[in-house]
């Protein structure tokens, strides 16, 4: 009985996570396009993250998916594209999409049906079959500091036959898992395509090796003073939908110092959250700016450094990160996840700097 019940909390957590990870409550509860093609959904997923690069940059990736003949699906490529591996790069004969066109789920050809799109906005796809109809939309919205807000939905409807629930119920078995690897695909392969604008220079990994441990650089068109002001008020940072903080306080005022702090709080899960505490331990106004940091999961220590350069500041950060035990045996699968996110806050970094005017 306590078995049963373990299960089934885990699954209304699981549940919860499964049909609106990222997503905001309001962006859950906002029409999107393609919702009047499931008008009454058996099954309805909102799932949202936010990309360090402007529109523009992700459309391209968005228009070029589709196993088989097309770029792929930037997921489990043994289970969706025959093992082929999904495209990195442009492919400008397939930039040209039309409604009517086939983004293939089978190699023999059939697969989701363009049903509208708005260029640089939005695109709806949809397979209809004789006992169900599944439409998958994307939206992309600009924020600033040249970012992007992907939000998916996905919603499919049935026939009451024994052959289409099985099939809606492998459906939403496996949608979660396909589905968020392929926005997280199409999110990394946005922020490391080389950057838009004239004379932004992408951000640097020094240390690609080095376990839980950060060394990252990049040059921003600014003044160091500039860049160290944003550095040492994070608090001030906008907490735009999506970001992975929900709530930044800085507990000591007035200008940072030795010793000011902060706490932070992180969503894990569905109704579980992390809180991390940090503090200044060296500061130097224009020049540097180091903290340690501590969690329930972790500790940690940052460090940044600011040199000016003809181009404006080249800001270097050092990192490291210590998991608490045991949970040193999950360090691969951490360190993979957080230095994607390093790299791509620097780039925000830089983006939100040089967007403001001097």
């Amino acid at each position: 009985m306590i078995a049963f019940g373990a299960l089934a909390v885990g699954y209304v957590i699981y549940r919860r996570w499964q049909v609106r990870w990222g997503a905001t409550d309001d962006e859950v509860d906002a029409a999107m396009p393609g919702d009047d093609v499931v008008p009454r959904p058996l099954f309805s997923a909102t799932r949202a993250l936010t990309i360090a690069a402007p529109p523009e940059r992700v459309w391209p990736w968005l228009v070029q998916m589709g196993g088989y003949t097309r770029a792929g699906w930037y997921s489990l490529d043994r289970f969706d594209n025959a093992g082929r591996p999904s495209a990195r790069r442009i492919i400008p004969e397939l930039q040209d999409l039309a409604v009517g066109d086939v983004m293939p789920t089978s190699p023999d050809g059939p697969g989701f049906v363009v049903e509208a799109l708005d260029p640089g906005r939005n695109l709806v796809a949809v397979i209809r079959r004789p006992d169900a109809v599944v439409s998958a939309a994307f939206v992309l919205t600009p924020m600033r500091a040249r970012r992007t807000r992907l939000v998916t939905r996905v919603r499919f409807e049935v026939r009451p036959t024994p052959l289409a629930l099985a099939w809606a119920a492998a459906m939403d078995a496996g949608d979660f898992v396909m589905f968020r690897q392929m926005m997280l695909g199409i999110r990394e392969r946005a922020e490391t395509a080389e950057p838009a604008r004239p004379g932004v220079a992408p951000v640097q990994d020094l240390a690609p090796d080095r376990l839980l441990e950060y060394d990252i650089a990049g040059v921003i068109r600014r003044d160091p003073a500039d860049v160290y002001h944003l550095l040492a008020h994070k608090e001030r940072y906008a907490l735009e939908p999506g970001s992975p903080i929900a709530a930044l306080n800085r507990l000591d005022p007035g200008e940072t110092r030795v010793g000011t702090r902060w706490v932070e709080v992180v969503p894990l899960l569905p109704g579980v959250r992390l809180t991390i505490r940090s503090m200044a331990d060296r500061v130097v106004p224009g020049a540097a700016l180091e903290e340690r940091f501590t969690s329930a999961l972790f500790t940690g220590r940052l460090a940044y450094e600011l040199q000016a350069v003809p181009e404006g500041t080249r800001l270097r950060q050092r990192q490291s990160l210590r998991l608490r035990s045991p949970l040193g045996v999950f360090a691969p699968l951490v360190d993979r996840a957080f230095r994607a996110r390093v790299i791509a806050r620097m780039a925000e970094i830089r983006d939100v700097l040089e967007a403001e005017s001097p």
